[in-house]
């Protein structure tokens, strides 16, 4: 495992603590870091909304909400182009 992946996984387990103990502004802080380091883990964003919501920032809850509908929609376009079936 490298540093950077074994950084996020302290710091994911860090921030599960903090959900747990309910120290939502504590997590929201290790969350955004572990973004900062690698954007790409939806379990974070999907954290990170959560939190938001119980914190009451509802609009941070849906812009990140909208943030991951825009990509999923893209991943899902990309998905269904690569698998039609090329036909010569």
């Amino acid at each position: 495992m490298n540093q950077k992946n074994f950084k996020i996984k302290e710091l994911i387990d860090l921030s599960s603590k903090e959900i747990q103990k309910k120290n939502f502004k504590e997590a929201k802080d290790i969350l955004i870091e572990i973004i900062l380091i690698n954007p790409n883990i939806p379990k974070i964003h999907n954290n990170l909304g959560i939190i938001n919501l119980n914190l009451g920032y509802f609009l941070e809850f849906e812009e990140i909400l909208n943030k991951w509908i825009i990509k999923l929609n893209y991943l899902i376009k990309n998905f269904r182009f690569n698998c039609v079936p090329q036909f010569s």
